[in-house]
């Protein structure tokens, strides 16, 4: 496994481990010096691969080492934490990167036998082969320079010296170099993977707790300070022998900070190359690095010239539109600098409906004097739905360094929305309408849609087959929305009365007695469903005259009937009035003339006759031989007209006429033979010519 670019899977990564225990290399940090070339490894990110975190093995390009005490004694990538796994097997870390956590498998290390105490081999085995970790030869023209590991090379460049990083060691102790003087002060920014405590008195340690505006808050560090932590420290010393701190084994939780850093991705060089090749580029508008403001203070300022992030060192990450200096105070400091140059905006409040444009945001300012001028933003728009929105207070081009921003609120409530029923007319015979009402005031080109609940459009009339005539209030209820407040309209529906429809009653005549006749009507105007009744209030019995036929709806059900009632007419009865045919001798006196009559009604007689007819002949005893008429007239009566029928009289001479004396105890009908009735209530027979009559179911010839 350890051919070039292998052999760094498992022992590049074997100086970057983990824990173990201690056997012959105690637990702690170390230093690894090549015993041929006095060359310390370090790690990088040297060339297109470096450290991959995602993968299980480094390029073996990514261990390198260096000669010049003065170049690795403040680089934490010198620095590897050594632990015993057992036996011959150790994990090594550095820069928070180790070995068995890459490739699952420890480095072997043991120490060179007949040589001093911490010299020691680093081995692995590639395909049954035990393969060793040699640095390679100085550079003739440059000693003191970097070197690549490999995996060959004499005994000399295969032995390593394992040192402990020793405070009190002066020849491997680990101390800060400051970068950065301020106000008669040497500051350095500052990232490592281990735990520290400072050893030089004097020597103090630094996070940023916040950043407003133009300052940036420091806060003092005591004791330990956490692994994996930014930090800024005030050096005692101008170098780094003066600035000595002890890396410790035991950890301790972070502090509030918003420093950054990056264990790799810088381009520094070492001799006359670089060491670093996959760096993060720096940007100018929102990263600030430790340096002296124009105002000669320690602070962070813009540094166009830094093209890539520094690799162990704190920064800070701002927006686009912070300050380019922002000055480093004490927490006390900090609150003197926002009292003497404090301003707060307070941002107005406002309301407005849904789906109209926010208002023009302004501000107040509450206290202090304001220089330049603030920005509120929202993020409600017209489609935003009802809700309350902070109006934020952004600082804009204030220059205050107490600069605080009150945000307002917009509150968007429901728009009104108008429901207005129609109104609508019919007539009573029509059927409801489908009622509907006519919507206005949707926002945003909503519609209908946006509704969670339709409204509702109701009119309530008299239950009927038909409704009565007048107006109903037509309502709307019901609807909801999210965004909408409801003004219901309410319609009119308008009943008016229904086409008259004529009824009439036919004229009907009856003959008095007769049966009463079915009556008649006629429609004009519309159809119908059904019959009228009738009354009248005319009998069979009722006499002659007008009589009112009064029509009613009967099962007719319609709301506007005109009904127009007819007349009967009951009209006289004919009576027949006869007088028969009698003869006589010529010289007697004419007989009796008995009228008889036929078409009495209702069971009636000639009682009820106002003048009942008379029988008149103008055949006297003296007239001749000869036939004369026998004249029925001069009837009267209220309900019959007469119809009259003459009879003859024949005068023949005497010896022709049997002389009959037949005479009744009472009056009684005499009929002919054929039936017809001859007399009415006669009282003899005398004067009737020859023949067979019948008289009270007797037979009576005369002769």
């Amino acid at each position: 496994m350890f051919m070039k670019k292998s052999l760094l899977s498992i022992i590049a990564l074997a100086f970057l481990a983990l824990p173990a225990t201690a056997q012959t290399i105690a637990k702690g940090y170390y230093r690894v010096q090549n015993f041929s070339s006095q060359r310390n490894i370090f790690l990088t990110d040297y060339k297109t691969k470096g450290v991959n975190v995602q993968a299980t093995s480094f390029d073996v390009d990514a261990l390198r080492t260096l000669g010049i005490f003065d170049r690795i004694v403040s680089d934490p990538s010198t620095v590897f934490y050594i632990e015993n796994a057992g036996g011959t097997d150790y994990n090594l870390r550095s820069q928070g990167k180790g070995v068995f956590e890459f490739v699952g498998r420890y480095l072997t290390v043991k120490p060179v036998k007949g040589a001093p105490a911490g010299l020691y081999t680093a081995s692995g085995i590639y395909q049954g082969v035990e393969v060793f970790l040699a640095d390679s030869q100085p550079d003739p023209d440059d000693p003191e320079s970097g070197g690549f590991l490999n995996t060959g090379g004499t005994n000399e460049q295969k032995w390593w010296w394992v040192k402990p990083v020793d405070v009190n060691d002066d020849t491997n102790y680990f101390g800060i170099t400051p970068s950065v003087t301020a106000q008669g002060k040497r500051y350095a920014p500052f990232y490592a993977y281990f735990p520290f405590t400072t050893h030089a008195e004097g020597m103090k340690v630094y996070t940023v707790s916040k950043v407003d505006g133009s300052l940036a808050v420091l806060n003092q560090v005591q004791g330990t300070v956490a692994s994996d932590m930014p930090v800024i420290i005030e050096c005692p010393g101008a170098d780094a022998s003066s600035n000595r701190i002890n890396c410790e084994l035991q950890n301790v939780a972070k502090v509030t900070n918003v420093l950054k850093g990056e264990y790799f991705n810088s381009s520094d060089f070492y001799g006359s190359k670089a060491f670093h090749y996959n760096a993060i580029p720096c940007s100018a508008d929102t990263m600030r690095f430790l340096g002296v403001t124009s105002q000669g203070k320690l602070g962070f300022v813009k540094d166009p010239s830094q093209k890539t992030v520094p690799r162990n060192k704190a920064f800070l990450v701002v927006s686009a539109d912070a300050p380019d200096e922002i000055t480093l105070v004490t927490p006390e400091e900090y609150e003197i600098e926002k009292a003497k140059d404090a301003v707060t905006i307070t941002a107005r409040s406002y309301s407005r409906e849904y789906g109209e444009q926010n208002p023009a945001l302004e501000f107040d300012v509450t206290s202090g004097t304001l220089s330049g001028q603030p920005t509120l933003t929202c993020e409600a728009t017209p489609t935003s739905p009802v809700g309350t929105y902070d109006i934020i207070v952004n600082k804009g081009t204030v220059t205050n360094a107490n600069f605080t921003g009150i945000n307002g609120t917009l509150t968007v409530t429901k728009a009104p929305l108008t429901f207005t029923a129609k109104s609508y007319t019919i007539k009573q015979n029509e059927p409801l309408p489908a009622f509907e009402a006519e919507m206005t005031g949707f926002k945003n080109g909503e519609t209908a849609a946006v509704l969670t609940a339709q409204p509702q459009v109701s009119c309530t009339v008299p239950e009927s087959t038909f409704v009565p005539v007048g107006t109903y209030q037509i309502t709307v209820s019901g609807a909801a929305a999210q965004n909408y407040d409801f003004n219901y309209v309410a319609g009119t529906l308008t009943v008016v009365e229904a086409d008259p429809i004529t009824l009439t009653a036919a004229d009907a005549t009856m003959v008095y007695g007769d049966a009463m006749p079915t009556f008649t009507f006629t429609v004009n105007g519309g159809e119908i469903e059904g019959t009228p009744a009738f009354t009248c209030e005319a009998t069979q019995q009722s006499p002659v005259g007008t009589y009112d036929i009064v029509i009613t709806p009967g099962t007719i059900s319609y709301p506007n009937l005109v009904l127009v009632n007819g007349k009967l007419t009951v009209t006289p009865a004919t009576l027949t009035a006869s007088v028969g045919s009698y003869r006589r001798g010529q010289g007697e006196p004419n007989p009796e003339f008995v009228i008889t009559y036929e078409g009495f009604k209702n069971g009636e007689d000639a009682s009820v006759l106002d003048v009942a007819p008379t029988a008149t002949c103008e055949a006297t005893a003296d007239s001749a031989i000869g036939s004369y008429e026998i004249i029925v007239s001069g009837g009267q009566a209220k309900n019959y007209v007469f119809n009259y029928v003459n009879g003859v009289l024949e005068v023949v001479e005497t010896q022709g006429i049997a002389a009959v004396t037949v005479s009744f105890d009472k009056p009684a009908d005499i009929y002919s033979a054929d039936g017809r009735c001859i007399r009415r209530a006669a009282t003899t027979m005398v004067g009737l010519p020859r023949g067979l009559y019948i008289v009270n179911g007797r037979k009576v010839v005369v002769r």
